[in-house]
């Protein structure tokens, strides 16, 4: 049988998608997070998945994802079905009139709760992201926040 070249580089360029890319293919996981300390039930908890520094960590529409839940006072548990494995950090505030962004008082300090991945919190300034992030692998199954007001 003679194959023509276009019938050779099609075949070839099958055999690289299914047995030498495999091993380039993101990986996913699912993974529990647990929101505590929120202290009413007003507004939205606004969940944000960063895998850059950039927007981190009020700018949620910079963000690789994110969600609004109904607010729960005390705990909120969120499972996120695949996230792509690596490095990552969360950013959550606690959204009371679900303005889409985060109150501040006229010293620039949070007036809604917010919290961050590794309960990274400063006294002056937002949290770095350097300070928030985490690798994501497959022996990671839940991520607990806390939520600071």
């Amino acid at each position: 049988m003679i194959y023509s070249e276009q019938h050779i580089k099609t075949l070839f360029l099958s055999f690289f998608i299914l047995f030498i890319q495999p091993h380039s293919f993101a990986q996913t996981r699912s993974l529990e997070l647990r929101i505590e300390n929120i202290k009413n039930a007003q507004g939205v908890v606004r969940i944000s998945v960063f895998r850059s520094q950039e927007g981190f960590p009020e700018e949620f529409e910079k963000a690789d994802q994110w969600i609004s839940l109904p607010a729960q006072q005390d705990s909120l548990f969120f499972t996120f079905d695949s996230l792509a494995l690596g490095e990552i950090a969360f950013s959550v505030l606690h959204d009371e009139n679900n303005n889409k962004k985060l109150d501040k008082n006229f010293l620039g300090l949070p007036r809604e709760g917010v919290g961050v991945s590794n309960n990274a919190l400063r006294t002056l300034g937002p949290p770095r992201y350097e300070q928030c992030k985490f690798v994501l692998d497959m022996n990671t199954d839940q991520v607990d926040i806390k939520i600071h007001y």
